[in-house]
């Protein structure tokens, strides 16, 4: 672990650093791979294995929270729905296009965005348990579950202004939970994924009506 990313990790009780817990351990393995200039990320993929699935979602989630201008949403959920369909069928890694494998990210540019994100990250592992209602997060429970981010992916994907953020949140659960093998944030990612297609489908048919009375 670099000294730059576990000092962001918080301190607990006699000031020695945090043990590093269900969502953090990754994030640190990650940043152990991203010593050299260029990484690929078929190699960053394959490294992480089973664990790979819930960190693609969490990193691939993240830009889609805030509202952001152009394709954002659309790319992102585009990936975001390969990925579910990979959960769907068992997949034991993370598969990526050979175009997308090739390609290399900057170590040092996401080693700092890991030193930002992880105190952030800490925290809200701070509610999580590994290993509870662990039937939900294996198995063919674990199958399942690649319907509900499909769909979620979907939802991002649509240009509805402002459709993101409630999928986008319902995700980071979902990666979340895992990432943990936690099955109670299963669960309420997915009541969050009911909430998030209602929140949606109300946006996208208010929009519709809008957009027929403008046009009336």
């Amino acid at each position: 672990m670099s000294r730059s990313v576990a000092a962001t990790l918080p301190r607990r009780g006699g000031g020695g650093t945090a043990r590093a817990g269900a969502i953090t351990r990754p994030i640190l393995r990650l940043a152990g791979m991203l010593r050299r200039d260029r990484v690929q990320l078929g190699e960053l993929f394959d490294r992480l294995g089973y664990e790979g699935f819930g960190l693609a979602l969490l990193v691939l989630t993240l830009p889609t929270i805030i509202p952001t201008p152009g394709p954002v949403g659309m790319t992102f959920g585009t990936v975001i729905a390969l990925v579910a369909l990979q959960v769907m069928f068992g997949a034991r890694g993370v598969w990526l296009p050979a175009f997308l494998r090739r390609r290399t990210v900057p170590g040092a540019a996401l080693r700092r965005g890991i030193a930002v994100a992880l105190p952030y990250l800490a925290r809200a592992e701070r509610w999580l348990c590994e290993h509870r209602l662990a039937l939900l997060t294996r198995g063919p429970a674990r199958a399942l579950l690649g319907l509900p981010i499909f769909v979620l992916a979907v939802a991002i994907a649509l240009p509805i202004p402002f459709g993101n953020t409630a999928p986008a949140l319902a995700l980071l659960v979902f990666a979340f939970g895992f990432m943990a093998r936690d099955g109670a944030a299963i669960a309420a990612a997915l009541v969050l994924t009911v909430l998030a297609v209602a929140w949606t489908a109300f946006l996208f048919l208010a929009g519709a009506s809008l957009f027929g009375w403008a046009t009336a």
